[in-house]
């Protein structure tokens, strides 16, 4: 009878014998990097966090990343735990291969005439076209050091579907994962300088932020649905005591809150480092009497996330650390090799520095990451995708602990 009793309190410390069900609902309240460690505890542990993951959010504020091409890893802080990770690269070569920006959870870099999404942390790399089919409206639309936008479209599991990008020329242009050649849309009097997902639809805005044009896609077309313009172009300019001509003027969109927003990013050039001196937002309003673009006073609960020329959104329940109604811009100097993060309060209006200004920042041009890894899944659009192999994906899954350094 002792025996038996001791056999029953061994199996009740065999932790690698705890219920599939409960371990799956602690795994989706762990962090990345606590989820590296759940993982590496046994085979049991490491299922329940593969298995039936796919709809599950993982509780993280965004992560700054960024690449030096003559490194073999990519340079990482997490902003929920404050620490610095090395994460190596599944590519080669590792020269002149640049980040050009995030989306939604995936890296998208360029490599010679090569373009690539990456997930960071599974390492589940997915090819896009080559630059040479993009269309163009002439001449080289995609220099090594012009920039590019881009945004990436998800199935209800998130992962990548649909990718579309601005040249530098202001054309647009889109593909889905798995094709081989890029589709494009251009008119003479239209030049886009950012563009976003959202409810089944392409936005695209032009390059003075006054207007954004609505498509849809269809059996591998374009069409051009309808077009959101201001009313009041003065709104968009704020006070910035300066001459315009002496400002730098950035423009883009995103999801937020069941609504697309203009964002417009000011820099003045008077000064060193073309300091960020305003932010002006407008929310897209499409299905209003007369469609407009509306001025937008408060994120509610959500929270922005500028850097470079990508923007991200969050609810602040996610992002405990961070201030809800703020944006968040990381400033790069480049002379100086610097960077600092700083914070735009929506509601009054002033800018502040914040804690995340360390020494371990990460450079050069470093980017804001939502952290996401990519999961099997079953839904119609992903079975229906080239890229899409179960198997090959689980095993990339399986390896994702050695991953993060």
């Amino acid at each position: 009878m002792e025996n038996h009793m001791e056999e029953v309190a061994l199996q009740l410390r065999d932790w690698s014998k705890m219920p599939t069900e409960i371990l799956e609902q602690v795994c989706k309240r762990l962090t990345i990097p606590d989820q590296a460690a759940f993982i590496a505890v046994c085979k049991t542990w490491l299922s329940a966090n593969t298995s039936k993951k796919a709809s599950h959010w993982i509780p993280d504020a965004p992560w700054i990343v960024s690449n030096n091409y003559t490194s073999a890893q990519f340079q990482a802080i997490s902003t929920t735990n404050n620490q610095a990770y090395n994460i190596y690269k599944p590519f080669n070569p590792l020269r002149n291969t640049y980040i050009l920006g995030s989306s939604k959870g995936w890296l998208i870099l360029k490599s010679d005439q090569n373009l690539f999404i990456l997930n960071l942390f599974s390492k589940l790399r997915l090819d896009l076209p080559p630059l040479r089919t993009t269309p163009c409206s002439g001449g080289d639309c995609f220099g090594i050091h012009k920039p590019i936008v881009f945004t990436i479209d998800t199935c209800p599991n998130m992962n990548p579907t649909s990718v579309a990008v601005v040249t530098y020329k202001g054309d647009l242009g889109w593909c889905k994962v798995g094709d081989t050649t890029w589709k494009g849309y251009h008119t003479n009097d239209e030049f886009y300088s950012n563009v976003a997902f959202y409810d089944n639809k392409l936005y695209a805005v032009e390059r003075d932020g006054l207007k954004v044009n609505i498509f849809k896609y269809d059996q591998g077309v374009l069409i051009k649905i309808g077009s959101v313009e201001s009313t009041n172009p003065n709104e968009h300019i704020p006070d910035l005591s300066i001459p315009m001509c002496f400002i730098n003027m950035s423009v883009y969109l995103v999801e937020c809150g069941g609504k697309v927003f203009v964002v417009k990013r000011f820099s003045d050039n008077t000064k060193r480092n073309t300091p960020t001196r305003n932010f002006t937002i407008f929310a897209v309003e499409e299905n209003c009497t007369t469609p407009q673009l509306v001025k937008v006073e408060s994120l509610d609960d959500h929270i922005l996330f500028v850097a470079g020329l990508n923007i991200e959104c969050l609810d602040a329940k996610y992002c405990p650390k961070f201030q809800r109604d703020n944006v968040y811009f990381i400033c790069y100097y480049e002379k100086s090799h610097r960077a600092e993060v700083k914070m735009f309060s929506v509601a009054d209006r002033t800018i502040h520095k914040t804690l995340l200004n360390s020494t371990n920042m990460p450079t050069p041009s470093p980017i804001w990451m939502i952290p996401r890894f990519p999961f099997e899944c079953v839904c119609e659009v992903c079975t229906s995708a080239p890229w899409f192999r179960p198997r090959e994906l689980k095993k990339r899954l399986m390896l994702r602990k050695t991953n993060v350094a």
